[in-house]
């Protein structure tokens, strides 16, 4: 038989009701593992497309950059008011331009790439499009570049 042991007191019920928690609520919240003081603050969901959360946190999130479905999926994580709030919005890293590869870099690792096709047969590797297309411009083939030689772990590729 399994018994139930109360974590919570009529005074902890009453706390609930008078913050506007009913008490099936509150109940079922601290019986899901949240926390007592949470399970009587944390505002109840409304009926009929009402805020759920109060019209003031949801502004003072706006004003600092963090729109209502971003402030109501940090709340509905269990984020406190304070860091939903206060939390600034994850912003990716802009991209650094990558420096384009010189014409002579360009032959220099197409050279590479053709001394390891022409000694490591197993798995070829490609060429790739865009060097391709750079060496078009330049007036030249892949017939035009010499194989550079690849020294890997101290050894040529010829030894794989």
């Amino acid at each position: 038989m399994i018994r139930s042991t109360k974590r919570y007191t009529e005074a902890d019920i009453a706390t609930a009701i008078k913050n506007g928690v009913p008490k099936r609520n509150f109940v079922d919240r601290v019986n899901r593992g949240m926390p007592i003081t949470e399970a009587q603050i944390r505002p109840v969901g409304k009926p009929g497309g009402e805020c759920k959360y109060p019209k003031e946190w949801v502004a003072q999130a706006a004003a600092k950059g963090i729109n209502k479905k971003l402030f109501y999926k940090r709340m509905d994580a269990r984020w406190t008011p304070e860091e939903a709030i206060n939390t600034p919005p994850y912003q990716k890293p802009k991209a650094t331009p990558e420096t384009p590869m010189t014409d002579e870099e360009v032959v220099a690792c197409l050279g590479r790439i053709k001394y390891m096709r022409q000694h490591r047969m197993d798995y070829p590797l490609p060429f790739p499009k865009p060097m391709l297309k750079k060496i078009q411009k330049l007036g030249l083939s892949l017939e035009d570049i010499e194989p550079l030689e690849v020294h890997l772990d101290g050894q040529t590729a010829k030894g794989l």
